[in-house]
């Protein structure tokens, strides 16, 4: 037993002690003029492993005793493969990495003879379906380090930086390791099991396109050259040939027929006969930002090219600050599973080229993907490959899901000390990076213990001026309480004057899907002396697009003869104030209504609303207003309406309820943690309304409104969006109703325009054409890449948009009216500018200028 005992110690020790002794390779990678190639990518072919060097050339890796294959790679140079028996120490490696020699084809391309990257791309382009079915599933280890520092800063900011210990020098700093699987065709799980940051990434993050594919038409944002659409954005030309491992690499530049935000420009290697991806050299602009991607390929299985090492510069301005983000990627431990349906390689053969081959091809019918090594033409292949999707979609119930991600951060993710980074880096923090680990450490140390400090308490820490400015505060797991920033509710306007307001709301949480709510609010109108009120209560069920709610509130509030809210109160305080225009038209509610509203079967929505109300006429109580101008003076609460000559009303109550239903047959999804979010642009939303006003109780109300519409956000490829809203209704019956209740449009005589530019008139009076019969909305807002102004190169990688807009509306008495206008979008971030004319009848009507937040801060 002893014996056993000492036998097992032995080799317990002897383990130990080989693994302490373990080895490895280092060394510098130069070129043949002895200069160091930074970020050079070394894969250890046997473990599937990739990690690169630093930005002298110096790499480092630890091996376990054995016998291993490195290959060196680097943009521009001939790969080199290296041999090496590892033992207890480190091998020392000094590597030369020779320039490649491009072989040009003697091509003509004069006379009308097509350029051969046309060819080697709409091979690529057949496969890239194919190669993202390629693998059953993988999994691999991601180490991600980013740092990023300012440049320049503006005059302005520069004290305030400077107070903050911020300079250029000071660095932003992230290390990561993630493990990731993915499972075909769109499941993928990132665990974090370790990481490290100081100070904010400010949304750099590329993880868009580490955990994406240039094998999906768009990739962050912008038009893939591997895209079926890639032709409509880029010309590509063929700058030759070289021979790696035994295949022919075919270089091509990528040149966007329209240079600007999301298309992508540089070089893309392509290794023939698998049309996969070999290297690529990339960059795109998204907003004026730049974004320079590299990505390093090595066969991880036989046919199977997959991205070891990722490089990304995102640079730009803003407002003056001057920025630069760096990324490193290293892809290790690649674990694969090939689909045992396409693990196969095919002849593609090019239509265009070997035309009267194709021709034989497309007679004979192909009726299963399993022809290894036989020729096919790409559009039977891309045929086949898309069949071959649908059914396998049909299969899993995928169809309408783009993709199932999971996310989770280990426990112990950020309480790994710096021992373990210096063992997992595969290169060493610069000097930038190591100041702001320092600075920023320091910093994070203050305000750990201060966050310490305040969860002990559980909750925010309340500080008096929260009563004018609000705040949120938890006060347990279930209970939560906020208090309304004044700012957003305090207002003035020509029937209240100064109205002051108070609101604030109790939340109780049972858990993810279920809350109850109460939300009182009060105001106090100085001019009018009369106080108005309501309180909510609600209650959320429900599980993501499942949600449901259900709300009852009461209360005595003004509202907006139109319930859609065309004047939104600051708008109109503004014009109020300060150019004596009072656009906004009110009356008093004394109400209580129930709304309930529920997600069903995926693509439905359904809302259903009932409320009882004392309608009561309001009037000017003010004239204040900042500055008076010469002629001018404030309109009557009492709207003009051309079918109506008086539109004032007496105190009288209405019962009104309506249901409406919302569908969207396209609607695709995202999962994420085993939550479903719509992806809002994937489907056009069709809605019908009906409204009945029913003669109950005291209600002399009576009529009946149908609505039916069709709404659509989409973006037309790289090029722009299209917004398009249409509606059309009928009064089934009017037997009794006030003009409260007439349709009314969304109308504005403002020079400013809150709403997004799919769904309000420019210059079209709020209520002169409300009507009791038929009527037809439509607006299209078309946003395009490059018009005018953006033929400018500078202008377009400023991210300037242009807008042109059609709105129309047809009533017994509108005469066709219709608007069209121009706008300049995007204007610094967060304005645009819009030229707008009516019409009436085909005859000018009216010209106006109109100024708008930004699309972009709309979600538009």
């Amino acid at each position: 037993m002893v014996k056993n005992r000492s036998i097992l110690l032995f080799i317990f020790l002897l383990f130990t002690t080989a693994s302490a002794f373990a080895g490895g390779v280092k060394g510098f990678i130069k070129d043949e003029n002895n200069q160091a190639l930074g970020f050079a990518t070394i894969y250890v072919r046997n473990l599937k492993t990739g990690t690169t060097s630093n930005d002298e050339g110096y790499f480092e890796i630890n091996l376990a005793p054995g016998k291993y294959d490195l290959v060196f790679q680097y943009l521009g140079y001939e790969t080199l493969i290296k041999t090496v028996d590892i033992g207890s120490d480190f091998i020392e490696l000094s590597i030369i990495l020779k320039s490649i020699s491009i072989q040009l084809e003697s091509v003509e391309i004069d006379g009308g003879a097509e350029d051969p990257a046309y060819t080697v791309m709409r091979k690529a382009i057949a496969k890239a379906d194919y190669h993202r079915q390629q693998l059953d599933s993988y999994s691999a280890r991601v180490y991600i380090k980013g740092s990023g520092r300012v440049l320049s800063v503006p005059f302005f900011l520069r004290k305030t930086l400077a107070k903050e210990g911020i300079d250029s020098s000071m660095a932003f700093v992230s290390e990561s390791v993630i493990e990731v699987t993915y499972t075909r065709p769109n499941i993928y799980e990132q665990k974090v099991i370790s990481l490290r940051e100081s100070g904010s990434d400010n949304n750099s993050s590329p993880n868009g396109y580490i955990f994406g594919s240039f094998y999906e038409p768009k990739i962050g944002e912008s038009i893939s050259p591997l895209s079926t659409r890639a032709f409509a954005y880029y010309r590509f030309r063929y700058e030759g040939s070289f021979t790696d491992r035994g295949f022919t690499v075919d270089k091509i530049k990528v040149v966007p027929r329209s240079k600007g935000d999301n298309v992508f420009e540089g070089y893309i290697f392509i290794i023939e006969d698998l049309w996969s991806i070999y290297n690529l050299d990339l960059t795109t602009y998204i907003y004026g930002i730049k974004f320079n991607i590299k990505q390093v390929y090595n066969p991880v299985e036989k046919n199977v090219w997959m991205p070891v090492n990722h490089q990304f510069v995102i640079s730009g301005k803003f407002y003056g600050l001057e920025f630069v983000y760096n990324y490193l990627a290293t892809v290790s431990n690649y674990q694969v599973t090939l689909n045992p349906d396409l693990d196969y390689n095919v002849n593609l053969i090019d239509e265009k080229i070997e035309k009267e081959r194709s021709k034989e091809l497309e007679k004979t019918k192909k009726d299963t993907l399993f022809d290894p090594g036989k020729e096919i033409t790409r559009k039977q292949f891309r045929k086949m490959i898309k069949e071959y999707e649908k059914e396998e979609d049909k299969k899993q119930n995928t169809e309408n899901i783009e993709i199932n991600s999971n996310y989770s951060v280990d426990s112990l993710a950020n309480k790994k000390d710096s021992v373990y980074w210096m063992k997992t880096r595969p290169i060493p923090l610069n000097q930038y990076e190591v100041k702001g680990y320092r600075k920023m450490d320091s910093v994070l140390v203050v305000q750990n213990e201060k966050e310490a400090k305040d969860s002990l308490k559980n909750n925010k820490k309340f500080k008096w001026y929260d009563i004018i400015l609000g705040g949120g505060y938890k006060l347990d797991e279930h209970n939560h309480f906020r208090i309304y920033n004044m700012l957003e509710i305090n207002n003035f306007n020509t029937v209240d004057g100064f109205l002051l307001g108070y609101k604030v709301k109790y939340t109780y949480k049972f858990d993810d899907d279920k809350k109850i709510f109460l939300a009182p609010e009060i105001h106090y109108a100085f001019s009018r002396k009369a106080v108005n009120y309501q309180a909510q209560v609600g209650y959320s069920f429900g599980k993501g697009i499942h949600n449901g709610k259900l709300t009852l509130t009461g209360g005595r509030m003004t509202s907006q003869i139109n319930s859609n809210n065309p004047i939104h109160p600051y708008n109109n305080a503004f014009t109020t104030l300060f150019l004596e225009r009072n656009y906004m038209k009110i009356y008093e509610r004394n109400f209580v209504s129930l709304h309930f509203e529920k997600n069903i079967f995926n693509k439905w929505k359904v809302m259903i609303n009932t409320s009882y109300a004392q309608r009561k006429e309001l009037e000017n109580n003010s004239d204040y207003t900042f500055f008076n101008w010469k002629n001018r003076e404030f309109t009557s609460n009492q709207p003009e309406n051309v079918e109506l000559e008086n539109t004032g009303f007496p105190i009288h109550q209405a019962f009104i309820s309506n249901v409406s239903a919302e569908y969207r047959p396209w609607l695709k999804f995202r999962i994420r943690n085993n939550k479903k979010y719509v992806i809002e642009s994937s489907s056009p939303t069709f809605s019908f309304t009906y409204t009945n006003a029913a003669p109950i109780g005291n209600s002399t109300i009576d009529f009946n409104l149908l609505d039916i519409g069709a709404k659509l956000n989409t973006s037309i490829g790289a090029r722009g969006k299209l917004g398009l809203n249409v509606h059309g209704g009928i009064f089934l019956s009017d037997s009794k109703l006030y003009f409260p209740d007439y349709r009314h449009f969304m109308g504005n005589l403002s020079p400013l325009t809150t709403l997004d530019p799919a769904s309000g008139y420019r210059l079209l009076p709020s209520y002169f054409y409300s009507t009791t019969g038929a009527y037809l909305t439509g607006f299209a807002n078309f946003q395009f890449r490059k018009l005018l102004l953006t033929q400018i190169t500078v202008l377009r990688f400023a991210g300037l948009k242009e807008n042109l807009f059609l709105n129309y509306l047809a009533t017994d008495n509108s005469k066709n009216y219709f608007e069209l206008g121009y706008g300049l979008d995007n204007i610094f971030r967060f304005f645009r500018i819009e030229a707008v004319a009516s019409f009436q009848d085909g005859k000018y009507l009216d010209f106006g200028l109109r100024i708008g937040i930004s699309t972009v801060l709309l979600g538009q």
